[in-house]
């Protein structure tokens, strides 16, 4: 037991990652991230706070079971050592997640049909197919036109997560939904079948996720479908705001989240060439080829109390904690408060032509930007708190039409109607660093704008806040402010004829702002800090390749298999146990042997 706690990884509540950070004194950097290689930053290895008489339930994470090429389409062998040896373990795993490859792909609807066959057939002697959740992977599909259909719907023949619990050997305590095609862009009408799900197990959440097959329609970037009708290395917006939705303020412990392409590639997946430290700026296969679209999932997640990311794809096993310097944002502060919070103005009527009232945005001017302004020592005199919009990406503009295209790079805000663009529905302002005490009455709380051109007459508008204690930076995707969850609070505001740089305030808005501090519990701790797991291959034919240049931005956070001979068969497998506030997640090779963390 002693061997197994010293090389655990530990994730504290809400995916903190538990570091020892007073002890380190000059060995912490600037930002709180530990220095590598320094040997006091791996003293969290030694306890792990998941003992047996603590934990509550364990689960089971691995990926890619693919041959080497057509007419292997599965690796037996190594599929049936890695679950003989998740059948030995003990305590037994409740379920499995298995992201994605499991084999190499198909030529028609018959042999998808045999080697989804093959793959249940081949683990049912060592664990029930009722308790594995699989996410679709590259090798899903192949390239016969349309073959993406073929997979979604060979998913939905082979794999029912939601009526597992109900088999024979399912988990009957696990409750699993589908993706709602109501998120889908409009007029889409494209099904991931059974690629798409959450499960509820316990006090947490588990996201089964498509990032390597979506339709080009749902696509962020507006890409072109390769030969078998897919985008790829993105969740698309209709996942994006299914994920956001089921996300929010749902009130799990943890929430984990499963997709066969990493969020952070290392290059070791076609990656011929990339071991030259010239490698190149992106990689081709993993969500960095799409960085702006994997950040505001990144985002999101680390935003919303996610725990924990597990990928496959790219046949290694790799660790890392993912902080602000993966996505410019900070992820990673144990102190950060619950601070932050949207207002959304709205169009009442939607389609009124009048106005607009143009206000300087941050991009037009950042020392002109909407101010917010606080009063909760009293309702007059200097507020208590107010600040400025502080970023680009915190003030949007939706469109009425143009397909609800969301605008974040403005000069000015129209409300609400751009003579460029047409018609908007929706304006949005994000505040970050909000000092907000909370058990606190708010007084009195406006917007202040900085008008840009003269008008002689405005819209009318009305203002809700997003009902999040931490909402998410705006995102590229469509509709994105008209998704959002809105505070029942609202406040209706007449605009009136505006003066070129004349500042002018909305009405009182002191009841949206106080029911975010009541329900909502604005002001409170929370931690930001979210792991990905990367492991890597149980089958697959393994590739150690790795571009330095990756390598090194990752600040020797990974773990490569090949830096530890004697391990065997590089085949692994992630140990997931959960304890009432603790994760605590071990690697092991396919004999049982853990791993080394980072």
């Amino acid at each position: 037991m002693a061997n197994k706690t010293r090389r655990a990884l530990v994730l504290g509540a809400c995916g903190l990652l538990f570091l020892p950070v007073p002890l380190l004194g000059s060995a912490a950097l600037a930002d709180g991230l530990p220095v590598p290689g320094d040997p006091e930053t791996n003293a969290f290895r030694n306890a792990c706070p998941v003992a047996d008489a603590d934990r509550e339930y364990r689960f089971v994470v691995a990926a890619d079971s693919r041959g080497p090429d057509h007419g292997s389409p599965l690796n037996a062998d190594a599929l049936a050592a890695v679950f003989s040896a998740i059948g030995a373990l003990d305590p037994q795993p409740r379920f499995v997640f298995f992201v994605g490859d499991l084999s190499f792909g198909f030529t028609d609807r018959i042999s998808l049909v045999q080697e989804f066959e093959s793959w249940q057939d081949t683990i049912r002697p060592h664990y029930p197919a009722s308790r594995v959740y699989p996410a679709v992977g590259t090798h899903e599909r192949v390239d016969p036109a349309n073959s993406a259909q073929q997979a979604w719907a060979g998913f939905r023949d082979h794999f029912d997560p939601v009526g597992q619990e109900r088999a024979p050997g399912g988990e009957p305590e696990m409750s699993c939904h589908y993706y709602n095609k109501r998120f889908n862009p409009p007029r889409d009408s494209a099904d991931y079948y059974h690629t798409v799900y959450y499960c509820d197990f316990a006090d947490d959440r588990f996201f089964v996720l498509n990032n390597d097959c979506i339709p080009t329609g749902h696509s962020v970037t507006g890409d072109n479908p390769n030969v078998s009708g897919c985008v790829g290395h993105e969740l698309g917006c209709g996942q994006f705001n299914w994920v956001r939705k089921h996300l929010a303020d749902n009130r799990r412990r943890h929430n984990f989240f499963f997709h066969h392409e990493p969020a952070f590639g290392t290059g070791s997946h076609n990656a011929d060439g990339y071991d030259d430290p010239s490698c190149p700026n992106r990689l081709a296969a993993a969500m960095d080829n799409k960085k702006a679209s994997r950040n505001d999932f990144v985002r999101l997640v680390g935003y919303q109390r996610g725990t924990a990311l597990f990928s496959g794809h790219e046949h290694q096993y790799t660790w890392r904690s993912i902080h602000h310097q993966f996505v410019h944002n900070r992820l990673n502060n144990p102190e950060r408060t619950r601070n932050s919070f949207v207002l959304v103005l709205k169009a009442t009527p939607p389609g009124q032509q009048t106005g607009p009232a143009t206000a300087y945005s941050y991009d037009g001017s950042p020392t002109k930007a909407p101010r917010l302004r606080l009063w909760w020592t009293s309702a007059s005199g200097p507020p208590d708190w107010e600040g400025r919009i502080k970023a680009s990406r915190d003030d949007a503009e939706q469109f009425r039409r143009r397909g609800g295209e969301v605008y974040l790079d403005s000069s000015d805000l129209e409300l609400m109607r751009d003579p460029d663009r047409g018609q908007q529905r929706f304006v949005g302002l994000r505040w970050t660093s909000v000092k907000l005490p909370p058990d606190r009455t708010i007084e009195r709380a406006e917007i202040q704008f900085t008008a840009r051109a003269d008008s002689t007459s405005g819209p009318r508008v009305e203002i809700r806040a997003e009902a999040d204690a931490f909402p998410a930076p705006f995102s590229q995707c469509r509709y994105d402010l008209q998704r959002r969850d809105k505070t029942a609070s609202r406040v209706s505001w007449q605009i009136g004829p505006w003066s070129r740089n004349r500042r002018y305030s909305t009405p009182d808005l002191s009841a949206i702002v106080q029911e975010l501090l009541d329900e909502r519990r604005l002001g409170r701790r929370f931690p930001g800090q979210i792991s990905e797991v990367k492991t890597g291959s149980s089958g697959a034919p393994w590739a150690d390749r790795s571009c330095r240049k990756f390598m090194k931005r990752l600040r020797g956070e990974v773990i490569r298999l090949a830096d530890y001979p004697g391990q065997g068969m590089p085949y692994h497998f992630a140990v997931v146990d959960v304890a009432e506030q603790q994760v605590c997640i071990r690697v092991h090779s396919w004999d049982g042997t853990p791993l080394p963390v980072p």
